[in-house]
């Protein structure tokens, strides 16, 4: 073997000995951050004693064994390598070289795992949150929904920049931290119900297709069969719904009680026609005649209204006996361009109910014909910037939370404005009380006419608090009168708070309950009311008071005696003789005044 040969294998020898002790314990001696996100490695090892001993070359890769990157760091025991990814694990070697560039064979390997820069902690590195999730690496909850970045992409699967990942009006926090429902998914129980809609309509379980685990689901329940999705036995005759109705029964109808009873036949619509388009905003819906197999009389109807196909959200509910075949829609509660549905079913002297009629669709018209520019104030009654009801010193018109507009007479000004868990004002009308085709029990005297206004609320199911602002402060007899079609004209004094100077009205209103005229939890308050006063002209507020009365004595059932109609005559007698004891004590006290 010549010297050279053998020279060269006792270098290569001597390296490999020698790195292979210096790589037993070389150390990873620091790590030190370089611009944002790359991170350096400084490697050390022990010097080889050849004399002839040129340099020493640094490998590297993120495999092991395998080095696509080497730097020749010259005749040093120690090397800085730069730019490494946080979150990657690298693998290093060293080897030595002579004069000649005869290398050694590798060194021990040494691996060694960046540290993630993770600056918000939300579990999630920086450069994945730039990189990879678009997220921002200093804020822990970019979208603010109160989950953590990390969490969100980690354990949850949604999306970080957004509140609500499946859109269902629901956060992604609140779906998991409240609700327990799926916040990747609009309906978590595949029930046919949104998620917010069960929990805020229709209070069943969103995490249980069938609530009160009848064989119906919750959907079904409510858009087909009208049954309650918290009752398994909505009719309370001992047999659940799901049975009911898998036997050809009905689940509205006591299957216990003698003698039987058929249910009315289903109900045929008729206008507005399937389909039909450019429908008035104030349409009068109207079915065929009533029919029931046995011959029970009409009692009531129950006619819905909804801008879902299913019924899922219903803008309309009303189950009456004064609107049977025909409903004018109220004012404030249909907008422009906007397909709706409606559907009725019949219900018979027993409380039988139809089927619900096949839904009719339409479509209203694209513009409004008393506010153009839909800003919710009929264009012919909007104020000037001379109207300034709440006293602010900022014209009204120039507020936009607050709708303010000429009564129909043009004389006074009348202004709505939120108060309380009250998101938006959509519609404010003043309009002329005779407008309302139902005159039984509405006083005379009515200065400001009726206001119809609809009201977006925070939640559905939410008692909201508006102001109502007078140009000219109310008499003192005044009283707060409302109308809708359920009840026809009625006192609503109890819910309504007069200011001291009696130029503003407070009223408490509450989705779904009292003050709301679609009879709904949707969201929406709708209410048409006014204020009454004797003194301001006409009769006043006690004729609503008077035709309630009436109205209830007179209401005699089919058979009655005529000893019970002798004891209805007396009692109106009386009722006659308070009342008009009560207007005498009235005029008294209004001539001393």
């Amino acid at each position: 073997m010549s010297s050279c040969s053998h020279y060269k294998k006792h270098i290569k020898c001597l390296f490999r000995t020698a790195l292979y002790s210096i790589g037993a314990w070389a150390l990873i001696f620091g790590v030190t951050v370089t611009g944002s996100y790359a991170q350096n490695v400084t490697l050390a090892w022990d010097s080889n004693a050849e004399p002839d001993l040129a340099g020493y070359i640094v490998y590297y890769g993120t495999t092991s064994r395998n080095y696509p990157n080497s730097v020749d760091v010259g005749n040093v025991n120690s090397h800085e390598v730069t730019n490494l990814t946080p979150g990657q694990t690298y693998y290093f070697a060293v080897t030595a070289y002579d004069s000649q560039r005869n290398e050694s064979a590798f060194s021990n390997e040494i691996p060694y795992s960046i540290p993630a820069v993770d600056s918000d902690g939300d579990g999630l590195s920086d450069q994945d949150e730039i990189a990879v999730h678009g997220t921002d690496p200093n804020l822990a909850d970019t979208d603010g929904d109160g989950l953590s970045d990390g969490a969100e992409v980690t354990f949850y699967g949604t999306n970080p920049l957004s509140v609500d990942t499946d859109g269902d009006t629901l956060s992604d926090a609140a779906e998991i931290n409240d609700h327990g429902t799926n916040p990747n998914l609009s309906d978590s129980d595949q029930d046919g119900l949104a998620d917010p809609d069960e929990i805020n309509t229709h209070q069943t379980n969103p995490n249980l297709a069938d609530t009160d685990q009848d064989g119906l689901t919750d959907g079904s329940e409510i858009n087909v069969h009208g049954t309650d999705p918290r009752n398994a036995d909505t009719d309370q005759d001992g047999l659940n719904d799901g049975y009911e109705v898998s036997n050809g029964l009905d689940p509205l109808v006591d299957q216990q009680a003698p003698p039987p009873n058929t249910q009315p036949a289903r109900p045929t619509l008729l206008l507005p026609s399937n389909g039909q388009i450019n429908v008035s905003q104030l349409p009068v819906l109207q079915t065929a005649e009533f029919s029931d197999p046995d011959g029970d009389a009409h009692a009531e109807t129950r006619w819905q209204i909804s801008t879902d196909v299913n019924f899922g959200h219903i803008v309309f509910n009303l189950r009456t006996s004064r609107y049977l075949t025909t409903l004018p829609v109220p004012e404030a509660l249909l907008d422009i361009n906007t397909t709706y549905y409606w559907r009725v079913r019949f219900y018979d002297t027993h409380n039988a109910a139809s089927e619900w009629a096949v839904r009719f669709a339409f479509t209203t018209v694209p513009t409004s014909m008393t506010d153009p520019d839909q800003d919710g104030v009929p264009d012919g009654q909007e104020v000037d910037e001379s109207v300034d009801l709440d006293g602010d010193g900022v014209p009204d018109i120039q507020q936009p939370t607050l709708l303010c507009a000429n009564t129909s007479d043009g004389d006074k000004q009348i202004g709505l404005g939120p108060d309380q868990n009250v998101r938006s004002i959509e519609v404010f009308m003043p309009m002329d009380a005779g407008t309302i085709a139902d005159q039984a029990g509405r006083p005379n005297g009515m200065p400001y006419g009726v206001v119809s206004f609809r009201i977006e609320v925070d939640q559905p199911g939410d008692t909201a608090y508006v102001s109502i602002y007078l140009s000219e402060p109310a008499p003192a007899d005044a009283r707060w009168v409302k109308y809708d079609l359920a009840n026809g004209w009625y006192d609503f004094t109890s819910h309504a708070t007069f200011s001291p100077d009696r130029t503003q009205v407070t009223l408490r209103l509450t989705d779904g309950g009292p003050g709301d005229g679609d009879g709904a939890i949707n969201g929406v308050i709708l209410d048409p009311s006014g204020l009454a006063s004797a003194s301001a002209g006409g009769g006043g507020v006690e004729e609503v008071f008077k035709a309630c009365f009436i109205t209830a004595a007179t209401a005699g059932k089919p058979g009655q005696s005529v000893t019970g109609a002798a004891v209805l005559l007396i009692g109106l007698g009386l009722l006659s003789l308070v009342c008009s004891l009560f207007e005498l004590c009235r005029r008294r006290q209004t001539g001393n005044s």
